[in-house]
């Protein structure tokens, strides 16, 4: 996001706060402290970065919200090295407080990223399970959810339930792009369905480069993924799946679509039962969600049909080496916004971002997945034993969402019970127990001939649920009307 140059100027500045501002001892130990941090340098947060150090490790996050929790460290004379060989320098000026510079290791040299200043507070991270959320844009995000982080002279406009995304007051070039980041302050599950959604994403003609990317991280592992829309690339508009492999962001999937150059929808779906994550966008004014690739998080492993660019310029990647994830860990999201001039209000809009629980019936059962334990045993309608991936677990001719609702067990084989009944029909006051035919006498209409003679015409029609009826026979029947001026008819059906 910003420039060695721009870098120089910060670290001189941080040099110069320290002739400044007499440094004191760091302390011996950050056991039990937590510190908040604000960057600096023409850079801003909405909300300032937590950390809270224990013995061996730290948690982190924002607004109270705990978003990465025992990650390991060593320290020494207050530097903060993480498990990753990055490292945090902290130069106390007072007891509690001081300015830090961030250091990432970038093939295997380290590399300034961050600097600004950081006070001791009592630590407040905790986790939160509040995790669905929908923002309309009708007013600004909420600090108690969200988190941007922007450059001094680039915005977020709030109008008329839209977000407006301003870069610059002169503009950036290509090589030159500015950048604004939105964070989530809370951490999705891995053992429930859920959905992320960039709502009616907009962009003008005017905008010469712009794409956002929604980005997934799994907690405790190196495992990163993003949703990609650009607006130009080569001329046309794409939408990408990526995974980052070895500090790279690699194609898994590109796909261009004419009905996307100026406005579409982003959707992330996490499907507990098969551990994927699917990638999914829609064109304005299409009513269908269509699916640009899925990721298997257990195996990692890419799966898609649209793998190339229009002109053969980019691959694709379809597997990649990735921390397995397991269904207890907890992954985070932010949005990645980024423009290549300068933009004025509603030329970059977003009309909502969606956090929710999502309903998925994989064997169309009448059962979502997250209830189909696949256990063998049924405990409750919450959690119903059955395999998710049958419509009838026990084989027995009903449906397990069909023995739910009954309130019996849909691991059990009713077979024999039902065969009881089919066979001893009269018990039961059935008399037929193979089929279900009720037939339906409508449209009767009586029509007088030319001759003076009357029809009788109707239509019979068929329904094996009483619900839906379709159409059986139509008759005619022609009547004799005795030469009298009135005569009474009755029709019997036995």
């Amino acid at each position: 996001m910003r420039s060695f140059g721009s870098w120089l100027f910060f670290v001189h500045v941080v040099f110069c706060q320290g002739l400044l501002s007499q440094a004191v001892s760091p302390p011996v130990s950050l056991d039990g402290k937590g510190y908040q941090f604000s960057i600096a340098g023409g850079y801003s947060w909405t909300v300032p970065l937590e950390r809270v150090f224990d013995s061996g490790s730290y948690d982190e996050g924002f607004s109270g919200s705990l978003l990465g929790a025992d990650q390991p460290y060593m320290y020494a004379n207050g530097v903060v090295t993480t498990d990753g060989g990055d490292e945090l320098r902290l130069t106390f000026t007072s007891a509690t407080s001081g300015t830090y510079q961030y250091w990432e290791l970038d093939d295997g040299e380290p590399e300034l990223d961050e600097v600004g200043t950081f006070s001791e507070v009592t630590p407040s991270l905790e986790l939160k399970d509040d995790w669905q959320r929908t923002e309309t844009m009708d007013s600004p995000l909420s600090t108690n959810y969200w988190n941007s982080e922007h450059h001094s002279i680039d915005s977020l406009e709030y109008s008329d339930g839209e977000l407006s995304f301003l870069f610059g007051d002169g503009g950036y070039s290509n090589e030159n792009q500015g950048e604004l980041g939105v964070k989530y302050a809370r951490t999705l599950p891995l053992d429930e369905n859920w959905q992320l959604v960039l709502d009616d994403i907009y962009v003008s003609d005017l905008v010469g480069y712009f794409d956002v990317q929604l980005e997934f991280e799994v907690l405790g592992t190196d495992f990163e993924c993003g949703f990609k829309y650009t607006n130009k690339s080569g001329g046309v508009p794409f939408v990408r799946a990526v995974i980052r492999n070895d500090d790279e962001w690699n194609f898994a999937a590109n796909y261009s679509d004419d009905r996307i150059a100026n406005s579409l929808s982003l959707r992330v779906l996490h499907i507990a039962s098969s551990r994927e994550l699917v990638f999914e966008y829609q064109p304005d004014e299409a009513s269908e969600w269509t699916e640009l690739a899925r990721l298997n998080l257990e195996i990692g492993s890419f799966s898609t049909e649209y793998t190339t660019h229009s002109n053969g310029e980019f691959g694709s990647v379809n597997e990649f080496t990735a921390q397995l994830v397991s269904t207890s860990q907890r992954g985070f999201f932010n949005v990645e916004v980024e423009a290549g001039q300068a933009i004025s209000s509603g030329e970059l809009t977003i009309d909502s971002i969606g956090i929710s629980s999502y309903a998925v019936d994989t064997d169309g059962d009448g059962l979502d997945d997250s209830v189909e334990t696949n256990t063998g045993v049924y405990v409750s309608p919450s959690d119903t034993g059955t395999d998710p991936q049958l419509a009838d677990s026990s084989g027995d001719g009903f449906t397990d969402g069909e023995v739910v609702s009954a309130g019996l067990s849909p691991v059990v084989d009713y077979s024999s019970l039902l065969a009881i009944v089919r066979n001893n029909p009269e018990r039961f006051e059935l008399e037929d127990t193979n089929s279900t035919v009720d037939m339906k006498l409508r449209g009767l209409r009586l029509e007088r001939a030319g001759n003076g003679a009357f029809n009788m015409n109707f239509d019979l029609e068929m329904s094996t649920d009483l619900q839906t009826w379709t159409p059986h026979t139509s008759h005619s029947v022609e009547l004799s009307v005795p030469d009298q001026s009135k005569a009474f008819m009755r029709l019997k059906v036995k």
